[in-house]
């Protein structure tokens, strides 16, 4: 069919632009997993369940349908090649592990539905090795808010830096890819793409299956510095071309980071534009933000509404019950068992298939569909907006923070590289300092209370004396800043107090 436009000078916005390529291409597949969110709107929480099908145990019936179609025989490992593997796998469950508790530590894991998922008839952890992703499976609850700021604050850069100064890595990555793609005709770059021949569905599941393996094993590190880039990973679709594709990868993220950052600071920090936007709703101040930036007034959320979700998101109807609430109900419907087989009879279905659905109680929930990081960041963003979540930029170490409740405060409770202590109690002792630098009286206790205290522990001054005096030099001190005593009477009364070198007085 012949085109009907001439589109040979159309010039796409930079808006499309950076559409197209969030969309991935031939090099780079950005939405593999099949991930699935749901949110407490009550209790402005979210809950992810990370795709449980990117495992070996899942994809074993897809590989083996796939072998015999191409005659293939099953791979049989050499005692070199079993060892190998076995370190492997030994490896990767041990960094695994590692990633895992430094998520646990932000967020409330429930492996549970793991188990569910990965094997119903496990009997107690039983489990099968988890090696690709160690959320594989899991359900992640966290608050409205925390999974933009992991991710637009996470250290990419380093990582990156990390993983390309690597001197094996960049040479093989550089001898594989070193034949640049804009280089190559599209043809040469399908004929690579089609090494293997497809011949169905099931073909395509396990050579993509194959190159996320690859892909993970090359990029495990970068993907993990944030929790939506480990429940996202990318696919590299060419085995030449991992060295280009990893820079687009990182690109990709970078520019995500970006962008939120801004949304974040023009929707909700107060001291932005406050003449202009100061007295707008988060939302409206959306609105301006796509106006300035010429963005689509519109977003489409993918929402699959289940009415017979096993999982319980409030105290009321139709989203929950409390748990004495379910037993009661459960027992007046057992009690209807009659009344629902004549239901079941006049519409000629299962009568105990009938009863039994009624008996139980279902609780309605939304869930959409995330595939990609773009996916789960617009989705908690428009989500935030809704259920109007607070952000304030901390005053010690300049990073948003979520508000909680009522509570008002400038400092966030992260804990600054390099420091030990978190941004409140840094800011709170910072302001104590700040407030009580002009403070004479406070000095002169300081000066004093170093000075007894050094002499109380070698019992130059005895415990019950000095005691006696910081309960008194206290009382004195607070007198002092009241102006009811001078700050000479206050030095003089301190040195008095217990025999002194005339040097040591506070006023000379």
């Amino acid at each position: 069919m012949k085109k009907i436009f001439d589109y040979s000078e159309y010039k796409a916005s930079e808006n499309e632009i950076t559409n197209i390529k969030r969309r991935g291409n031939k090099f780079i597949k950005y939405d593999y997993f099949d991930n699935t969110v749901r949110f407490l709107n009550e209790q402005k929480e979210m809950i992810v369940f990370v795709d449980s099908t990117k495992e070996d145990f899942f994809m074993d019936y897809f590989i083996e349908q796939s072998d015999k179609q191409h005659g293939r025989e099953p791979l049989v490992l050499s005692e070199f090649g079993k060892k190998a593997e076995e370190e492997y796998r030994s490896e990767s469950k041990a960094e695994n592990e590692r990633y895992l508790e430094m998520y646990k530590e932000k967020y409330y894991i429930d492996f549970d539905t793991r188990r569910y998922h990965l094997n119903p008839y496990a009997q107690n952890d039983e489990l099968p090795d988890i090696l690709n992703n160690f959320l594989c499976g899991c359900a992640i609850y966290m608050r409205c808010g925390d999974g933009i700021l992991d991710f637009i604050y996470a250290d990419f850069e380093k990582v990156y830096d990390e993983l390309m100064g690597r001197a094996e890595v960049v040479e093989l990555l550089k001898e594989l890819g070193k034949v640049k793609r804009d280089e190559k005709p599209d043809a040469v770059v399908e004929q690579e793409l089609g090494k293997q021949k497809i011949l169905n569905k099931v073909d395509e599941i396990v050579e993509i299956y194959h190159r996320y393996v690859s892909t993970i094993i090359s990029t495990k590190d970068l993907c993990n510095v944030s929790l939506y880039s480990a429940i996202c990973p990318p696919v590299f679709l060419l085995e030449n071309e991992e060295y280009i594709a990893t820079k687009e990868y990182y690109q990709y993220l970078k520019g995500l980071q970006k962008e939120y950052l801004e949304m974040i600071e023009f929707c909700f920090d107060e001291e932005f534009y406050p003449d202009a936007l100061g007295d707008m709703y988060p939302h409206e101040r959306f609105s301006v933000y796509l106006a300035v930036h010429d963005k689509a007034p519109t977003f489409t959320r993918s929402e699959q509404f289940t009415p017979d979700s096993d999982y319980i998101i409030g105290e009321k109807m139709p989203y929950g019950l409390p748990e004495d609430e379910i037993d009661k109900r459960m027992k007046k419907f057992k009690a209807k068992k009659d009344a629902f087989y004549k239901l079941a009879e006049d519409y000629g279905a299962d009568s105990e298939k009938v009863h039994y659905k009624a008996m139980m109680p279902d609780f309605i929930t939304a869930e959409y569909r995330a595939s990609t990081v773009e996916d789960l960041l617009e989705l908690e963003f428009t989500k935030m907006l809704e259920m109007d979540i607070r952000f304030r930029k901390c005053k010690w170490c300049g990073k948003y923070f979520l508000l909680k409740g009522n509570y008002d405060t400038v400092f966030c409770d992260r804990i600054p590289e390099g420091k030990t202590q978190s941004c409140q109690k840094l800011g709170a002792l910072a302001n104590y300092k700040e407030k009580n630098k002009d403070n004479v009286a406070k000095r002169i206790y300081d000066l004093y209370y170093k000075r007894y205290s050094a002499r109380a522990n070698v019992n130059q001054i005895k415990p019950d004396a000095f005691k006696k005096w910081k309960y008194q030099a206290i009382t004195k001190r607070d007198d002092c800043v009241d102006g009811k005593i001078t700050h000479q009477e206050y030095d003089a009364w301190n040195f008095e107090c217990f025999p002194n070198r005339p040097s040591s007085r506070y006023f000379k």
